[in-house]
């Protein structure tokens, strides 16, 4: 839990501009208030497609390896931001619209995700989201209906939103010299999140 705080605030600090002084900024253009308003360029070591090929790789290992179902609606969640930050990293306009269209679809997905766990959470007593056989939740197959509809959302199977999100990802993809690799953890942490 330390090592993730300690790896959002190095993100944080990444984005904050070096010298306070906006004119002798490489460019000022680019920042207002001493924060970058672009959240990547040239400056940083890893871009921000790389970075969101390795969480979504990351996302994908910790899904299969949850063993209580908001630790796994929790990686769910980052495997989507990875998939908007491989979005965003493309630094193309076809890339940003694939990015709002799919943040609109994450953003809901998450949303439904953690109130359906807290649903089951709450019913299901002393075995509260462990993945531990227990007893029946009153509405099951209602709750279990609504929980497989959203995983083939966050999965970004078709015909759901997700999908057309995810293939406006790729094909927005298709101009960028990492698009092999961009098709490859895409399209294998989909079939990760599908076991």
């Amino acid at each position: 839990l330390m090592r993730s705080h300690m790896l959002a605030l190095r993100f944080v600090a990444q984005l904050a501009v070096r010298d306070p002084i906006l004119g002798t900024c490489r460019n000022s253009a680019r920042a207002k208030g001493g924060i970058r308003t672009s959240l990547w360029d040239s400056e940083q070591r890893l871009p921000a497609h790389a970075l969101g090929l390795i969480t979504l790789v990351i996302a994908a290992f910790g899904v299969l390896a949850a063993f209580r179902l908001r630790v796994q609606v929790a990686y769910l969640v980052l495997s989507s931001v990875a998939t908007l930050l491989v979005a965003v990293g493309l630094q193309s306009a076809s890339g940003l619209a694939a990015a709002l269209y799919y943040l609109v679809h994450s953003t809901l997905l998450a949303g439904g995700l953690f109130l359906l766990a807290d649903l089951i959470l709450r019913g299901r007593g002393e075995y509260a989201d462990r993945f531990d056989a227990g007893m029946r939740l009153p509405h099951h197959r209602l709750l279990g209906g609504l929980f497989m509809f959203a995983a083939i959302a966050a999965l970004g199977l078709p015909p759901l939103s997700g999908f057309f999100g995810k293939l406006w990802l790729l094909q927005a993809a298709m101009e960028h010299p990492w698009r092999w690799a961009i098709w490859a953890v895409v399209l294998l942490g989909s079939a990760m999140l599908l076991i």
